[in-house]
């Protein structure tokens, strides 16, 4: 899926399993050049996405569902709240997405930071504080990709495993 300056779906579940060449050709879309990221509509997107493959019969219905979202993970302030509970809808219904965050090292999303009012009183903190994806990694460049997606899917599988068991 792209998010930039709309919502367009680049890979469907219904599309034949995921090659190396489907890969290289999503990489290749990535470019972080939207005025804005409308994460609101890309996270309603993703909820469709994964109701639709539950209606269709590509996945189970219940199942835990797994999304990666590849972002520069700047999103509009006044969203916040709205991308919280849309979080907390996908964990309800048993579906991870995990903000893959591309940093850029000349303006890093770590050093940044937010200003805000609290009653009269101008507040700062960092960027990442009260950050809206309770599950995110920060990745210098697309070389770690491999590694970080392969980690978290490990991750995730372990979960999923003492899940059953327990």
């Amino acid at each position: 899926m792209s998010f930039g300056d709309g919502v367009k779906v680049l890979r469907d579940f219904s599309s034949p399993p995921f090659s190396s060449e489907d890969g290289a050709n999503c990489v290749g879309r990535f470019e972080f050049k939207a005025e804005a990221t409308p994460a609101k509509k890309m996270l309603t997107k993703a909820m469709q996405i994964f109701d639709e493959a539950d209606m269709c019969g590509g996945s189970d219905a219940g199942a835990n569902q797994m999304c990666f979202v590849v972002s520069d993970g700047r999103f509009d302030a006044s969203q916040i709240s709205e991308l919280r509970i849309l979080n907390r809808k996908l964990a309800e219904q048993h579906r991870l997405l995990v903000l893959l965050i591309m940093d850029n090292p000349d303006h890093s999303i770590t050093k940044e930071r937010r200003v805000f009012f609290e009653g009269d009183e101008v507040k700062t903190e960092t960027y990442l504080e009260g950050y809206p994806f309770p599950y995110y990694v920060i990745l210098k460049g697309v070389a770690e990709l491999p590694e970080v997606l392969s980690d978290a899917l490990r991750q995730w599988f372990e979960f999923l495993q003492t899940q059953d068991q327990g």
